[in-house]
């Protein structure tokens, strides 16, 4: 598990803070975009039931599913897993990398990079 400084413990709060409050975003230029809903494996699920999972990393935009509040930029998976790993509800990095692993059959480079989905993802489920 990694240990934050308290300086960094609040930077990540307070960009986390600042992820979840801003409006949606529907970003233009490039990037695969489609328009059904963010699908998610039974990990997920139980994780949005219990209220752990307040985003998803996606490699295509889901700009017309109405739970998602706000997507990132294209984000490092190294960004993603130091900053967002609890917001995407693992207990810690070693948990993300082995549910990735689960969905991709591979270990996912600390390069490769993901759009980050916020929003609430209990309604409608």
């Amino acid at each position: 598990m990694t240990r934050f400084n308290a300086q960094e413990s609040t930077i990540t709060k307070e960009l986390v803070s600042v992820m979840r409050n801003m409006k949606a975003t529907r970003i233009g230029g490039e990037g695969r975009m489609t328009q059904d809903e963010i699908p998610f494996n039974d990990w997920s699920k139980n994780r949005i039931n219990f209220g752990m999972k307040h985003c998803t990393s996606r490699h295509k935009r889901y700009t017309k599913d109405k739970r998602v509040t706000w997507i990132s930029p294209r984000l490092p998976y190294w960004f993603i897993k130091k900053y967002l790993c609890e917001e995407e509800g693992a207990i810690n990095q070693l948990e993300l990398d082995g549910v990735l692993f689960e969905i991709y059959n591979r270990v996912i480079p600390d390069t490769e990079e993901f759009y980050v989905h916020f929003g609430d993802f209990q309604k409608e489920q």
